[in-house]
């Protein structure tokens, strides 16, 4: 996946962010809730964690979506509603029922004739399988946008983003021998992860409005 796709790809999800702020606010956590009450589930969820558990032992629940639109059959449509269901991943994708994709994509008539369900989930699966992402779970956090911080830029963003490092709470807890492992210093350049670390937690200090 190019970085151009990629970056479109958080653009989309930051549209479907933006129409579903209020449904985003009841997504549920497969992590040990942070809250006292869970929220409530907008995506059954069910399926895939057992699907995870009988192939790896158990989901894994990330915070970084996936680019559900490079999914043969989706698109940028679809994976707006898909994301703002909740879904983000290759494997949800897989893992979701013929109900499920007709109610989140809200296919009726002609449009229900055309997509063929069992397709898309191959297609899914065939990209969990290459993206080594087989179980993975989105906990529904939306992105961050790291190119604003200072020395990180579209390919070091990238690089974190396919790592699973996509906030700036994952960032600022990421030690500096793992960024050092996911974007390698070269002779010409040495990143300031420590900077990278503490520019993260001041985005996570700052009011927000």
């Amino acid at each position: 996946l190019r970085y151009d796709d990629a970056h479109r790809e958080v653009e989309t999800l930051r549209e479907a962010l933006e129409q579903s702020k209020s449904q985003f606010a009841q997504l549920f956590a497969l992590a040990e809730p942070a809250t006292t009450s869970a929220p409530t589930m907008l995506v059954d969820k069910s399926s895939a964690v057992t699907a995870a558990q009988s192939e790896i032992g158990e989901a894994q629940v990330s915070s970084c979506p996936q680019p559900i639109s490079a999914i043969k059959g989706i698109g940028r449509t679809y994976a707006q509603r898909l994301y703002a269901a909740g879904v983000g991943t290759f494997w949800e994708v897989a893992n979701l029922s013929d109900e499920d994709f007709i109610r989140i994509l809200e296919l009726s008539g002609k449009k229900l004739q055309r997509v063929n369900f069992e397709a898309i989930r191959k297609a899914a699966r065939q990209l969990a399988e290459k993206t080594n992402s087989i179980g993975r779970l989105w906990d529904g956090r939306p992105p961050d946008d790291f190119e604003p911080l200072e020395g990180i830029g579209k390919t070091y963003a990238k690089r974190l983003y396919e790592a699973g490092i996509c906030t700036f709470e994952a960032l600022a807890n990421t030690s500096v021998e793992r960024l050092m492992e996911i974007c390698p210093p070269t002779k010409l350049k040495r990143p300031d992860y420590l900077g990278w670390i503490e520019q993260a937690r001041e985005r996570i200090s700052a009011p927000r409005g």
